[in-house]
């Protein structure tokens, strides 16, 4: 990744990254998840693979269609996570003059590192979506004062 990696995340990149989510049409893809339809989906017996690949389908659309609009709010965010080996702060400007599959590289690094990971179930947690929600109503109910 020429040399660039990133840094500790902080309060400040979740505020970013929900800007890149916004620009890129969150909206519209919470919008596809129509709870009627997934249930009238789930009555027909239709494998789960197909209703992914199907609702997978729609939300790149959505991607694809907005991801021009989130230019400035995606260098932004990467600008503000990354940084040189050297600790210097990588630009905005470095990211649009880099190689398309170095861009890439860190977009899919991001997606993959185990701190992103962590974040995303710790948001389902903490929207009653997760797997362990019966577990998250227990400690709540136990300790509510967390």
């Amino acid at each position: 990744m020429k040399n660039i990696r990133f840094k500790e995340l902080v309060t400040d990149n979740v505020f970013d990254f929900c800007a890149v989510l916004s620009a890129i049409g969150s909206d519209e893809i919470i919008g596809l998840f129509d709870k009627e339809q997934i249930e009238k989906i789930q009555e027909k017996s239709i494998d789960l693979k197909d209703i992914g690949v199907v609702m997978a389908t729609k939300i790149c659309g959505v991607l694809i269609r907005n991801l021009a609009k989130a230019r400035n709010e995606i260098y932004s965010f990467f600008a503000g996570c990354t940084e040189h080996e050297d600790s210097t702060k990588v630009t905005v400007d470095e990211l649009k003059e880099m190689k398309f599959t170095e861009f890439i590289k860190i977009v899919r690094a991001f997606f993959g590192a185990a701190e992103i990971i962590a974040f995303a179930n710790d948001v389902a947690d903490a929207m009653g979506v997760s797997a362990n929600q019966e577990e998250q109503e227990q400690t709540i109910t136990e300790n509510p004062t967390v």
